[in-house]
């Protein structure tokens, strides 16, 4: 590899998550391109963050020609490669060695990773890495729920006391804690807290191999890598990082290949104290057929409880939406909507996307009764249908009856 990159080649920033990487001769980019494509890109993802792509420059030997700079078109940005971890800021403020030839970007070319009789015909093309598009899709609205869930943006209120007070704890003595097992109904802000205590770790201790992603995706990450044979690829991307965070566990219930693996991966992951944080919609006394093995593993680190949100948090939350959303509306409203709606997030965000709408219609401050009538079927809809078992539980315990 010291043949081909030796101490002629440089790198600079071409572009919005792009490198390029500039060498002596097109001989030496087609050669690079085609022998170390992926070693460099997993070079580049491991130093820089897997959002980052690169390009092959090669420097024109007549920079100082003006026919030959007149000639070279210009080259559009290429799409880069993403995925849901982040590199961290100071990253952008001071690379790690000075740049040589930096202000010589303009005059490089870029060459494509073709034959090296093609770019002799068009000396300027781009080169990039190229992913699936369904998993380019996926990974950007991780990025979007990691930006959306922050942990400076989390309440903290008495139904989810225990459970915060734990992440403060990961966050304070990252891989002393681990696994950390968080639990609770849908709306209740445990992914919220996972993710963003993931963030908040990669921020605070400079980790950069922070892996966040779901039951379904290490399912069928695990089950495509045992059909292609990529079990090294697979287990490298998930045991040599630094934090895990896996949500929606429940789904990986009744499979025991990919339990057994994940079991696997957090074994190894402990023995290097590494971080990990596990979700699941349900304890784990109600996760029924999880391995006692792997059941042990979970029992060993912290399992905490988030129950929905109380009034107090969710009158907060309700005030904060109508804040960013520029919602003008009386707290007296806010507190009625809060005490009327049920303990999830997401019915909340409903109904102020309701409110976003009724304020558009008025063209000023929604009144109080405006706001309770153009919200009431979401709020009727939110609450629990009463059922016949409720009822005669409710009578049993109010009269002293044997059920």
């Amino acid at each position: 590899m010291d043949l081909w990159f030796g101490t002629d080649a440089k790198w600079t920033f071409v572009g919005h998550n792009t490198i390029g990487i500039e060498v002596a001769s097109v001989f030496v980019a087609d050669c690079i391109t085609r022998m170390f494509r992926s070693e460099l890109q997993q070079s580049i993802e491991e130093a820089c963050g897997d959002q980052f792509g690169y390009r092959i420059l090669v420097a024109d030997p007549d920079v100082n020609s003006t026919s030959s700079s007149s000639e070279a078109p210009t080259v559009p940005p290429g799409p880069t490669s993403v995925s849901t971890a982040q590199v961290p800021s100071e990253f952008h403020r001071s690379p790690r060695s000075p740049v040589r030839g930096a202000d010589r970007v303009a005059n490089l070319k870029v060459v494509r990773e073709d034959s090296a009789a093609r770019v002799r015909k068009e000396p300027v093309h781009e080169v990039h890495h190229v992913e699936d598009s369904r998993l380019s899709v996926e990974r950007l609205a991780e990025i979007r729920r990691e930006n959306e869930r922050r942990w400076d943006d989390f309440l903290p209120g008495e139904h989810n006391r225990l459970a915060y007070t734990a992440a403060t704890m990961v966050l304070e003595k990252p891989g002393q804690i681990s696994p950390l097992f968080i639990h609770g109904p849908h709306g209740s802000g445990k992914t919220h807290l996972a993710i963003g205590l993931a963030h908040k770790l990669r921020i605070t201790h400079r980790f950069r191999r922070v892996l966040v992603l779901t039951g379904e995706q290490f399912t069928i990450e695990f089950t495509e890598s045992a059909r292609g044979g990529g079990f090294a690829n697979f287990r490298r991307k998930y045991r040599d990082v630094e934090v895990l965070v896996v949500d929606d566990l429940q789904f990986c219930l009744g499979k025991s290949a990919t339990l057994a693996e994940l079991r696997n991966t957090i074994d190894m992951l402990l023995r290097e104290q590494r971080q990990i944080i596990l979700v699941a919609d349900r304890s784990l006394s109600e996760l029924n057929g999880l391995s006692a093995d792997l059941h042990a593993r979970l029992s060993g680190g912290i399992a905490c409880g988030i129950e929905p949100l109380d009034l107090e948090t969710r009158s907060k939350l309700l005030t904060r939406i109508c804040d960013r959303q520029k919602v003008n509306i009386e707290s007296r409203t806010i507190r009625e909507l809060a005490s009327q709606s049920s303990g999830d997030a997401r019915v909340l965000q409903g109904l102020v996307h309701r409110l976003v709408a009724q304020q558009r219609i008025q063209g000023g401050t929604i009144q109080h009764d405006d706001a309770i009538r153009c919200t009431l079927d979401l709020l009727r809809a939110s609450q629990p249908a009463v059922r016949i078992a409720d009822i005669e539980r409710v009578v049993s315990d109010t009269f002293g009856l044997d059920d």
